[in-house]
């Protein structure tokens, strides 16, 4: 388990002060203790000289036995050492302490043989007499150039080991009050110094957890403070590239997310690695369930495996189309090229795919409008030529069979002339709606509405039909008067080739919430339900014979379709097979 630095510092920063003070206190104590010891030895050196000279009478006398003995009992009173006077051979004469005549030779003690040689020392020594540790010196005493005596003076060292007790025991409180003192002041400069640490740390914590605006306090050392500057200019360099990296992240993200195309990348084992909105889209798959996992446990379709395997392997672009069926059939351009890495190495495989469904459809009803305009075309002329021909070939001597021949010939026309004019219209239409060219005003319906029923009044009379009309005369939408009775004329029209006489036609007009409604119903025979999607297209017909035999060209309700789009609205159709139709037009209301 890891510590903090606070408890790894001051520990050794105190066990430093503690050891540093043992060591200086112990040699303190050593030098008073030796100093105190070379005083004593001085001061009894001095006091045996001194004593030495007392005994002297005259330069080469000395006091007798007796006065010796008293000389030392007086000046034990006087001075607190023990003092002893031994003859040269070694036998005591006088003793401050102990009766002389029982004390044994001293001769052969070592201070005693020091001062016989001339080097006096001084030596601790336990004394058997007096029952105590004492400190000895003894000094020769001289006549005429030649020992008498020795004079050797004593001091208990009791006195000493007292005083160095003492001195112990202060420097011992006084080293007590340092340490105390030291390891406060170890521990603040340690806290010093780890606190500036702390900081950094909870700093460094901050900054890894995202808040990169948060400044760690430049203070302390000039260490300390330098990494802290270190450390926040470093955070605001990464701020900065963060967000410059979110800033292109989001920019590529948005752009990938908003193209159109889709886009899907997979690795070498076709596991998606990455996938677009517009992708999951297009193949119907869920996003975030699909990164991650096998294509072909999401995506059932032999041909983007293959395209993809392909792709994989490639140095060049691969493209096919695949077909998607499911609740709504898409043909998709899928165009694929190898994903690498930075060293070149095939990693994957990128897929652009873009749905082309509209694209075939509307070259299918290129297709199928040229079909029907061929056909439709191809009609009347085929009709016109050959009564024209019939006609060249001497059909013209007979008057009425050249006056039938020309009422066939007149009719065709007539009807190839309507088609040119509901394509011209149709055209007309498409290119003011695209070029936004209609121009619509607030004006009443029912004038429009009265115009349109006016129009099929002969063709309504003849099938004996009546048209009835139902809006307010206040009713205004937002309209092109021309396009909206021409829409209204193709609806009415329409009701009446298909309605038997006898049948009902109502063209109503009201306002459902923010749109303005017109209803053309009829109850003429009714359209089955699978012909109401296509029914807006062009030349389609429900019953082509029947179409055909009415005269209508196909295009009718395709420019209904178009001037409704043209008024930003639309066209709906609800129809009951045997009960007839209604058709609805939405338009945008005035107010």
């Amino acid at each position: 388990m890891r510590r903090r630095l606070l408890r790894q510092i001051y520990p050794t920063y105190l066990l430093i002060i503690l050891v540093s003070l043992f060591i200086v206190s112990w040699c303190a104590l050593r030098c008073m203790e030796a100093l105190h010891r070379s005083q004593l030895e001085r001061d009894l050196l001095s006091q045996a000289r001194l004593l030495e000279r007392t005994l002297h009478t005259g330069e080469s006398s000395l006091l007798s036995p007796e006065r010796i003995a008293q000389l030392c009992r007086e000046f034990s009173q006087l001075l607190p050492i023990r003092i002893t006077v031994l003859l040269e051979n070694g036998r005591v004469i006088g003793d401050s302490d102990a009766n002389p005549a029982l004390m044994e030779n001293h001769r052969n003690r070592p201070e005693v043989r020091a001062a016989a040689e001339g080097a006096p020392k001084a030596v601790e020594r336990y004394s058997s007499t007096i029952r105590q540790r004492l400190l000895y010196m003894a000094v020769p005493v001289n006549v005429n150039g030649q020992t008498e005596m020795f004079v050797r003076v004593a001091m208990p060292l009791d006195e000493i080991d007292q005083a160095m007790r003492s001195i112990i025991h202060r420097v011992t409180i006084a080293g007590l009050i340092v340490a105390l003192l030291a390891g406060c002041f170890a521990f603040w400069v340690a806290r010093h110094v780890t606190q500036p640490l702390k900081q950094i740390r909870e700093g460094a914590l901050r900054f890894a957890h995202g808040d990169l605006s948060y400044k760690l306090p430049v203070t302390g050392s000039e260490e300390m403070a330098a990494l802290s500057a270190a450390m926040n200019q470093m955070a605001t360099q990464m701020d900065d590239r963060i967000k410059q990296l979110l800033t292109e992240r989001n920019t590529r993200v948005g752009v990938f997310e908003s193209m159109t195309e889709g886009l899907l990348a997979v690795d070498k084992s076709r596991i998606v690695v990455e996938l677009n909105r517009a992708a999951g889209t297009l193949l119907g798959i869920d996003i975030e369930k699909t990164k991650g996992q096998p294509l072909e446990t999401r995506v059932r379709n032999t041909e983007l495996h293959r395209l993809l395997a392909t792709a994989i392997d490639s140095d060049t672009p691969v493209e096919g189309e695949i077909q998607l069926n499911g609740e709504t059939s898409r043909i998709l351009n899928v165009r694929g090229s190898a994903l690498c890495n930075p060293d070149g190495d095939h990693i994957g495989a990128l897929a652009v795919m873009q749905d082309i469904t509209r694209v075939r459809q509307l070259e299918q009803m290129r297709q199928d409008f040229v079909a029907n305009v061929s056909h439709e075309l191809k009609t009347p002329i085929t009709s016109i030529k050959g009564f024209v021909e019939t006609l060249q070939d001497g059909a013209d001597a007979d008057p009425k069979a050249r006056s039938r021949f020309l009422g066939i010939i007149a009719k065709q026309a007539e009807h190839l002339n309507a088609i040119v004019a509901d394509l011209l219209m149709l055209s007309s239409v498409e290119h003011q709606t695209r070029q936004h060219l209609v121009s619509l005003e607030p004006l009443p319906l029912r004038p429009v509405l009265e115009s349109a029923v006016e129009v099929c009044n002969v063709q309504a009379t003849a099938k004996q039909i009546p048209v009835t009309i139902t809006c307010p005369d206040n009713l205004k939408a937002l309209i092109s008067p021309h396009l909206l009775e021409q829409a209204v004329t193709n609806l009415v029209d329409n009701a009446l080739k298909y309605s038997d006489p006898g049948a009902l036609v109502n063209v109503t007009a009201s306002t459902e919430g923010p749109n303005v409604i017109i209803d053309v119903q009829d109850t003429g025979r009714g359209i089955e339900h699978r012909h109401l999607d296509r029914l807006f297209e062009r030349f389609y017909r429900v019953d082509k014979g029947r179409s055909r035999q009415l005269g209508g060209t196909g295009l009718g309700l395709s420019i209904v379709k178009h001037i409704a789009l043209a008024h930003g609205g639309r066209i709906t159709v609800e129809s009951t097979l045997g009960e007839g139709s209604t058709f609805r037009l939405h338009l945008q209301n005035a107010l």
